[in-house]
């Protein structure tokens, strides 16, 4: 089964809001910075009864790992706790959520952070204890050799953790993908912070972070910049939704607007999505494979001495069309492609016959934005299909089952509305031909492009 692994570091986050700057100043911290002490949490807290302050456990492995869990997600976390109050709430929260919790344990404190705000300017302080006590055991290396996609962040990094947390990313790269969240940018010096994100094959950042790491202003400069590390880069951008780069394609995603009542842990919200969405696609394809061994197909294929193979078994080659990039199934093994698609109507293609099928062979990820980039109008997503045999090697034989066309739009809609064109099988080793033969079949029945878009625009 597909998992999820984080490795970082836990913290209690507690938030106090003060009127003005004077408890600051007569605790000697330094204002709008962060604040490292060797005090116990309980000690601080003594003299912030007053102020009441609000306590949650995070961390970004810790949030991330939760949500992937709730989310559906084999999820797991390596971590290392204090033997205080605070770390045996923080494993009993976390398994409360799904998480399987792998923790060592220090006698020292349970890593806190205190977060104070004063209008604007935010002061921290914070003691990080037990986490700089994490062991890259055996144990840590067993669970990273059968995890799929390994989760951290910078803020995992600072400090005396630097060295071993970037040994345990160096030996997880061999494995998973590794997903980096910049959080913590703002107090690590970029010549380290390099050093990590060259390890990483997906990072996360938000506005500010992205601009700090890259030294530019401008979003787009700093993406690209970021984009340069790692294969696939997101920016948060806050209310104006997010951007996501990949291999220089830029993705912008608009904002889901709703009522805020807590922008704590929005960030790691956001990675638990994405992360669980590649984790999902990991198991379908897992789950794929179950399938075809279950199939009777499987047993008259061994009868007959030959392979299944899964679409997610075959390597794929980089095909461009109007410059717009894409993978796609590389068959220069086989001699022959025999395409057993069902003929249906559908909003963009007007119908999918012969060359639509062929779609599936791109991919997965990369249909997505083929689709956007249809959307935007950078190219036309019908001769786009049209010329998808032009990128596959063999020859092509496609038997069309045609006794029945189904409106698919029309399903989606709850009707059941069908066309009988008299027609059992339609076989050809040119889909252009087929596709051009059963768009004259379809005008037999006054079934024309015209009159499925109005159908379409008045129905939704």
């Amino acid at each position: 089964m597909s998992s999820f692994l984080a490795i970082g570091r836990p913290m209690i986050d507690y938030f106090i809001e003060l009127k003005d700057n004077i408890f600051l100043h007569e605790n000697n911290y330094e204002i709008g910075k962060v604040n490292y002490l060797k005090q116990k949490p309980e000690e601080i807290l003594k003299m912030l009864k007053p102020y009441k302050p609000r306590k949650y456990y995070g961390g970004s492995e810790g949030n991330t790992a939760s949500l992937m869990s709730i989310l559906g997600a084999n999820s797991q976390l390596v971590a290392c706790v204090g033997t205080d109050e605070n770390g045996k709430e923080y494993e009993e929260i976390l398994k409360e959520n799904g998480v399987e919790c792998h923790f060592q344990h220090s006698h020292k404190c349970t890593p806190y952070i205190f977060n104070f705000k004063v209008k604007n300017d935010v002061t921290n302080v914070c003691n990080y204890g037990s986490s700089d006590d994490l062991v890259f055991d055996e144990d840590t290396k067993t669970l990273i050799e059968k995890c799929d996609i390994f989760n951290t962040s910078i803020y995992s990094f600072i400090g005396n953790s630097y060295e071993n947390m970037l040994e345990i990313v160096d030996y997880a790269s061999n494995f998973s993908i590794i997903a980096l969240n910049l959080s913590g940018t703002k107090i690590m010096d970029n010549r380290l912070l390099e050093k990590v994100i060259r390890k990483a094959n997906i990072i996360f950042s938000n506005e500010s972070e992205a601009k700090k790491i890259s030294g530019t202003e401008n979003v787009d400069s700093a993406t690209e910049y970021l984009n340069g590390f790692s294969d696939i880069v997101v920016v948060t951008l806050g209310k104006n939704g997010s951007v996501i780069k990949n291999k220089g394609k830029n993705i912008q995603i608009a904002p889901f607007e709703t009522e805020q009542i807590n922008h704590v842990g929005a960030g790691d919200s956001y990675i638990a999505g994405f992360l669980s969405a590649m984790l999902a696609d990991k198991q379908i394809e897992e789950r794929s494979k179950q399938i075809i061994n279950g199939l009777k197909l499987k047993t008259v294929a061994e009868e007959h001495k030959t392979d299944i193979v899964s679409m997610y078994d075959f390597s794929f080659k980089q095909c461009s069309y109007n410059n717009t990039n894409f993978r796609i199934a590389n068959l220069k093994e086989y001699d022959i492609l025999l395409n057993l698609p069902v003929l249906k109507l559908h909003s963009h293609c007007f119908y999918t016959a012969a060359n639509k099928n062929l779609y599936g062979l791109i991919y997965h990820f990369d249909k997505n934005n083929l689709h956007a980039e249809a959307e935007k109008n950078e190219f036309n997503f019908l001769e786009f299909i049209e010329h998808i045999p032009d990128f596959i090697a063999p020859k092509i034989l496609t038997m069309l089952d045609a006794s029945i066309i189904q409106d698919t739009q029309e399903r989606v809609w709850g009707a059941q509305k069908t066309f009988n064109i008299n027609r059992e099988l339609i076989c050809g080793s040119n889909t252009r031909e087929i596709d051009n033969f059963i768009e004259s079949e379809l005008k037999q029945h006054n079934i024309t492009k015209p009159y499925f878009f109005e159908h379409q625009k008045k129905s939704s």
